[in-house]
């Protein structure tokens, strides 16, 4: 099982990843995949991944264990990384409150537009791709932070499946 959830929440990782750095690249993935926020149900995995790994450590004397309890074998280097996933996803959630207005919008004779409360604001067409670029990246690297967020305990727990105990 643990196997199973650590690739599940790898490739969600990596698949969020993608997403998010494509849009870097000029890459709009809800023109070539409009259901992108289908991924959101992906949240399962992850959430699930952490439910079992702290039903399985929880003992009476530890009624509900933390991460340094559920991930002694984590390797340093996974350590790093998503400390410094946590500040970039941090930076990238400050960009877009202070960049992004509302959701752009085509119009039916081909015009750009962002949709106001009572009317549209018409945006040029470079603006429509940045504000959906922006979007995406909002929405993929809270979906990176998810998805990393149970692979330090998973890795431990495939690790200390390695280890054969104490004599």
């Amino acid at each position: 099982m643990m196997p199973l959830l650590l690739l599940l929440s790898s490739l969600g990782l990596l698949l969020s990843a993608a997403l998010h750095f494509s849009t870097y690249l000029g890459v709009d993935p809800q023109d070539h995949w409009p259901h992108l926020w289908l991924m959101y149900f992906g949240l399962l995995i992850p959430l699930f991944a952490d439910y079992h790994l702290r039903k399985q450590h929880k003992t009476p004397t530890n009624p509900d264990p933390n991460l340094k309890y559920l991930a002694p074998h984590t390797p340093l280097w996974m350590k790093l990384a998503i400390k410094i996933l946590i500040v970039y996803v941090f930076i990238v959630a400050l960009v877009c409150c202070f960049k992004f207005r509302s959701s752009p919008i085509r119009l039916p004779d081909g015009a750009y537009a962002i949709q106001g409360h009572t009317k549209n604001f018409p945006i040029t067409e470079h603006e429509y791709h940045f504000y959906r670029a922006l979007e995406v990246r909002g929405m993929s690297a809270l979906l990176m932070l998810f998805f990393a967020s149970p692979l330090p305990a998973l890795t431990s727990a495939c690790h200390e499946r390695r280890i054969p105990p104490p004599a």
